[in-house]
């Protein structure tokens, strides 16, 4: 590779195109979109974050063979497409800092889909959060700042433990069918489903459920829509609310593979 490699950005939502402007301050960045038409042969191809599975054939001349291939959450058979075809391929949203850096816009986007969303003001309502990951603990900050009442509900004890001693109620995942009718809001954070129809029957008729989490989420959608409760599935909240800043997030966790695949690093 060379000391300022060619890279080829497939042109996605707005956080590609903030990527691509930070990127350019270090290395030569084309942003373009299908059909390819006259671009040089790149040393690696950025992809969008959420990448669908799809044809990327004809990348080949535009690409230099044993190319860096890298996206944010590369559906499996797209990787293994591109791994079959000889090219490198890295997913940056596995960076554990660029996890840590979305958070924030994340919450940023909870608390506003929450006030869109109630009738009255958020402040003071009672919130219940599962999971206590990097995005669940920046939203339970962002909702106790406002005086809500938030209770954390997760499996790991040590997590619990954690919540206990920043200020926040807590609950064991199991429990949440004798704790959801207190919330007035409910953020799911967690991969798995721990919301179904038992716990949905069991919250208030006009709580406020807000899914956060990857497939396969955590609230069952059809339930909800059963028992008429209100559910919003809110993916790429970073995208809706701070494309710029999750953008130049995403340039960092490019640049730190890059830099790192150039010196050897695993």
């Amino acid at each position: 590779m060379t000391n300022r490699p060619l890279i080829l950005a497939i042109k996605g939502d707005a956080r590609q195109t903030y990527a691509v402007q930070a990127l350019k301050g270090y290395f030569n960045t084309t942003e373009t979109q299908f059909p390819l038409s006259g671009a040089a042969s790149a040393d690696i191809l950025l992809l969008p974050m959420l990448t669908k599975n799809g044809s990327f054939e004809g990348l080949s001349k535009h690409l230099r063979p044993g190319a860096l291939v890298l996206g944010g959450r590369i559906p499996p058979g797209l990787r293994a497409s591109f791994a079959s075809n000889g090219y490198e391929v890295a997913d940056y949203y596995e960076s554990p800092s660029l996890k840590l850096q979305n958070a924030l816009p994340t919450a940023e986007g909870v608390l506003m889909l929450a006030m869109q969303n109630t009738p009255g003001i958020v402040s003071f309502t009672s919130v219940l959060i599962t999971g206590f990951g990097a995005c669940a603990k920046q939203t339970a900050r962002m909702f106790s700042a406002l005086g809500c009442k938030v209770c954390i509900a997760a499996r790991s004890p040590a997590a619990r433990a954690e919540a206990g001693s920043l200020g926040y109620k807590t609950a064991e995942i199991s429990s949440i069918k004798n704790i959801i009718s207190h919330a007035d809001i409910i953020v799911n954070t967690v991969p798995s489903q721990i919301i179904g129809e038992k716990e949905l029957a069991a919250s208030k008729q006009q709580a406020l459920f807000i899914e956060i989490a990857s497939a396969p989420f955590g609230i069952d959608e059809s339930a909800a829509q059963t028992l008429d409760r209100k559910l919003i599935n809110a993916p790429g909240l970073p995208a809706k609310c701070a494309p710029k800043t999750s953008g130049e997030y995403i340039a960092r966790a490019v640049r730190d593979i890059i830099i790192k695949r150039k010196e050897g690093e695993p």
